[in-house]
């Protein structure tokens, strides 16, 4: 595994991989010596939750050594015998060195040139004249792009690793390199024949996939890639010298695991890992850990039960304990999540490790919308581990369908109308993430995203992933959720002004949970919004889930201001019982005509559908797809045509009587933008302004074919779907 960033620091040199670091004792005839007491964790140097992840870049700098870490970077005055001197005030944002948005989301590569040193972020670079005392002096006209520097396509999507190497520097990008004779005033004068293959450089394989980071060590130089590296005897004019018996593998320096960990965790699909086999590696290490988890003291917040009870939990909370911190119905439940998710990871790889698994192990993900793959993995089906033991990933507090292989159904798992949405924060109109609260368990305030596919998928597994209390204790959690995380990442990914909140309420309010040394670690949003340059893991491509027809059916101007009007209710509560049922809602139409009359001709109405105050003693283990037609025919039968998405009820438990404040609402609310069904029924001749119908239908779980459940469990099944639910009111908004 690589080697993150690497820091020539005069008699002594330091390497960063994962959350750790070496220093070595410099040579030029070998590996060097590592001091004694080596590797230690980066938390060591006393830096607060700095580099806590690990470092991308770090900078030689006269006296000074820079490191960077995601959108934060630290000054530390440089000593030989230990990590230095942080610098008074530190770390800070990289973005109070006012170079507008360069560096926002984190630096790659960073390069020491003398008088000037050089940031690279992206297909952008800056150079600075440096000084020790603040962030230099931005020359004139910086950023520019890469390709300014005319090293043709050279470096147009990035710079992986930079080289001083006396009046020469070295560029790598993917696996070729640039050698560069070096001046303060420009890019430079790119010399003869470049960009080359680094495989021109006689080194067989290696780097032929890339340099992930190289060193500056005198008369040597020091390249890694992946698990291997390389010296070389520098020289001006060539590649150098490669060194005899090179390349090694970074263990051969006897540094123990150090430099194991990847340079980027990758998270990959549940399903395609299990495509020939129910025990790919990653999910057999998994289970193992889980079991060993589960053994661990529950006081330890390391232990499974722990873990799960952060997320929440009916028993007592022990004095100090960090219990029921979950964020739901709130602009929280995506970043709390994130972090959660993070340092459960964590903890889980260093049992892995500890068990003698993969450095590289990440939480997989449940892609539950790819066809096929919406039951459970066939691991978390399977009551044995193929040593024979109970296999700790398959629990029978789940329905029993999902445990011999049902399907969830589609509109269970699509997060088509969440992705459309280009706003993070609702209300008045629904939107991609949760309306504003402050630190709440539960609220009221959903995004579309945490309603589906997040708590369908949450109440059609039901048992204990039904209940927030005890969802965590499901090991298909974990999995639910990094998919969830992952949609996230997508939704911002497509852009068309999608971006998450500004507010600084959101992005700098703090959250405890524990690290795999049982270590309390605090966290925000702003410290998780870049998972790459900040968390250092991603997810394997799989591309994003088609949006097109979802975002035909939804009006496409913005919501409305003032805020819409109240136009009609039903004039009783709604039943729901795990059967259909339907509800008329009533119009005033001078009411709607009015407010017509009041928005300007440029902005067209929006109309909402409203479920308010749903409440129940319990969650059902069921779904509801909800329909909008007009009136009813004259028979009084009921058009269901005009799907506009799903309610459920998890955490209901939490809401069903009283919010969590004083003015937190009194049950769930659930909002839907029906403008464009509304526009449809009209051009139809089928919309009548004075009256419409709203109707419920229960989803069931898709068994396999010649699949059924016993009788006995069907029966329990069905009684459970049928827990009551009552939604307080209809009613349509208008504006």
């Amino acid at each position: 595994m690589p080697v993150d960033a690497a820091l020539y620091s005069g008699s002594q040199c330091y390497f960063f991989n994962g959350y750790q670091y070496i220093r070595v004792t410099r040579t030029d005839t070998g590996p060097g010596t590592i001091d004694p007491g080596y590797p230690k964790n980066i938390s060591e140097w006393q830096w607060g939750t700095f580099g806590s992840n690990g470092i991308d870049a770090a900078l030689y700098s006269g006296t000074k050594c820079y490191f960077f870490n995601g959108n934060q970077y630290i000054r530390v005055t440089r000593t030989d015998t230990g990590p230095g001197t942080i610098d008074p005030g530190y770390p800070k944002n990289i973005s109070e060195w006012q170079w507008g948005t360069f560096g926002s989301n984190g630096i790659d590569a960073a390069l020491y040139s003398g008088t000037k040193c050089y940031f690279f972020n992206g297909n952008q670079y800056i150079r600075v004249t440096r000084t020790d005392t603040g962030p230099g002096t931005i020359d004139p006209g910086y950023p520019k792009n890469i390709s300014e520097w005319q090293w043709g396509t050279f470096g147009s999507n990035g710079i992986d690793a930079a080289l001083y190497s006396g009046t020469k520097c070295y560029f790598f990008n993917g696996n070729q390199y640039i050698r560069v004779t070096r001046t303060d005033t420009g890019p430079g004068t790119i010399d003869p024949g470049y960009p080359k293959n680094i495989s021109e450089w006689q080194w067989g394989t290696f780097g032929s996939n890339g340099i992930d980071t190289a060193l500056y060590s005198g008369t040597k130089c020091y390249f890694f890639n992946g698990n291997q590296y390389i010296r070389v005897t520098r020289t001006d004019t060539g590649p150098g010298t490669i060194d005899p018996g090179y390349p090694k593998n970074i263990s051969e320096w006897q540094w123990g695991t150090f430099g194991r960990y990847p340079k980027r965790f990758v998270r990959k699909n549940i399903w395609i890992l299990e495509a020939t086999t129910p025990w790919d590696p990653i999910t057999l290490a998994y289970a193992n850990a889980v079991k060993a988890l589960q053994a661990r003291a529950p006081s330890d917040p390391r232990s499974w039960t722990y873990l799960a009870a952060v997320h929440g939990s009916s028993a007592s909370v022990p004095p100090g304990a960090v219990w029921n911190q979950c964020q739901h119905g709130s602009w929280f439940f995506l970043p709390w999540h994130r972090m959660y998710l993070y340092y459960f990871e964590r903890i889980v790889r260093a049992e892995v490790i500890a068990q003698g698994g993969p450095h590289d192990w990440a939480l997989p993900f449940w892609n539950y919308e790819n066809p096929g793959h919406a039951a459970l993995p066939p691991a978390f089906r399977d009551p044995t581990m193929p040593d024979g033991t109970a296999n700790p990933l398959f629990v029978t507090q789940r329905s029993a369908g999902m445990n011999m292989g049902a399907q969830l159904p589609q509109s269970v798992t699509t997060s088509a109308a969440a992705l459309a949405f280009d706003a993070f924060t609702p209300p008045p109109a629904p939107a991609f993430g949760g309306g504003k609260t402050g630190p709440q368990h539960f609220f009221g305030a959903h995004g579309e995203l945490e309603f589906t596919p997040h708590n369908d998928v949450h109440g059609m597994i039901g048992g204990w992933m039904g209940n927030p209390n005890q969802a965590a204790l499901d090991p298909i959690f974990w999995l639910h959720h990094s998919n969830i995380d992952r949609l996230w990442s997508i939704w911002i990914d497509q852009g068309g002004g999608r971006a998450n909140p500004p507010d600084t309420q959101w992005r700098t309010t703090p959250f405890v949970l524990h690290d795999e040394t049982a270590a309390q670690v605090r966290s925000t949003a702003s410290a998780v919004l870049d998972t790459r340059s900040q968390l250092r893991y991603v997810y394997e491509t799989v591309g994003a889930p088609a949006v097109e027809a979802v975002v035909e059916a939804m009006s496409a101007s913005p919501p409305p201001d003032p805020p819409p009007e109240f136009v009609g209710a039903s004039e009783r509560p709604v039943e729901l019982a795990g059967a259909p049922a339907t509800v008329d809602v009533v119009i005033d139409r001078r009411t709607l005509e009015s407010r017509a009359r009041e928005l300007p001709s440029d902005s067209p109405a929006h109309v909402y559908l409203n479920l308010e105050d749903i409440e129940a003693e319990r969650n059902p283990d069921t779904v509801y797809e909800v329909f909008v037609s007009g009136p009813r025919a004259s028979d009084g039968t009921v058009d269901t045509t005009y799907y506009v998405g799903n309610v459920s009820f998890f955490g209901i438990e939490h809401l069903s009587v009283a919010g969590p404040a004083s003015d937190g609402p009194h049950g769930i609310r659930r909002t839907f933008d029906i403008t464009g069904w509304i526009d449809e029924l009209r051009a139809q001749g089928r919309w009548d302004d004075e009256q419409m119908v709203v109707s419920f239908r229960p989803l069931s779980l898709i068994m396999p074919p010649g699949t059924e459940l016993p009788p006995v469990v069907a029966e329990e099944s069905l009684t459970a779907r049928a827990a009551p639910v009552r939604i307080g009111r209809v009613s349509l908004f208008y504006g």
